[in-house]
């Protein structure tokens, strides 16, 4: 275990990228190997690991915990931020490319009348009700 208050390997995201891991620096290489056995990847642009493109969010997840288990069982420090465990969002279609036939099912459904909402009759003169009440009159505390 390293004397500094830094952890020795680090888990995180990466928007676009996905669940990345950081070693801190003069670490023996033994870490680099752990984190290749468990499917991570050297990316040499930004000095991090990388699990392969397209893994998916729960194999992620068991990565980290197996790599992680393996680090602390040889007396490494691991930090991992909690976001690693929120699943990515999935992408949102752009308004533009929906298709002319989904904008009118959309348009037409949105325009639909409800069960639940009476429609008014333009005919119809809505029924009187009974006389409402006047508020009561404040009482006066002495």
């Amino acid at each position: 275990m390293s004397p500094s208050s830094e952890p020795d390997v680090a888990f995180g995201t990466i928007p676009g990228l996905g669940i990345a891991a950081a070693i801190a620096d003069n670490r023996p290489p033994s870490l680099n190997q752990t984190l290749c056995q468990h499917g991570f990847a050297r990316n040499f642009q930004r000095n991090v690991y990388l699990l392969p493109t397209g893994t998916d969010h729960d194999t992620a997840l068991r990565a980290v915990a197996a790599a992680t288990r393996q680090f602390q069982e040889a007396g490494w420090t691991v930090a991992a931020d909690p976001r690693v465990t929120i699943p990515p969002a999935t992408p949102t279609e752009a308004p533009s490319q929906r298709t002319e036939e989904q904008r009118t099912a959309r348009s037409r459904a949105a325009n639909a009348s409800s069960p639940h909402r009476p429609t008014k009759s333009t005919t119809e003169k809505p029924e009187a009700g009974p006389p409402t009440a006047s508020p009561p009159a404040a009482r006066r505390h002495r």
